[in-house]
């Protein structure tokens, strides 16, 4: 029975937003905030390789982390 209990709670670990950070870090990857090419209102977060962050902080004018949110008002 407690193989059971296992699995389920195995799934919400591995589903879980921290585990999924950490999975980004194993594999290189880096939040950045990406404004597309042409329509930088559409900000949207998306994690990079490593490598590639440069390039999109330079020629895209993207940021490090998540992006910022404006409540008008």
């Amino acid at each position: 029975m407690k193989r059971l209990l296992l699995l389920p709670a195995a799934l919400l670990v591995l589903g879980s937003p921290a585990s999924q950070a950490l999975r980004a870090q194993a594999d290189h990857k880096v939040l950045i905030c990406h404004l597309p090419p042409g329509n930088p209102e559409n900000s949207q977060e998306i994690l990079v390789d490593y490598h590639a962050v440069p390039a999109h902080v330079a020629n895209h004018g993207d940021t490090i982390g998540f992006c910022q949110v404006l409540i008008p008002g």
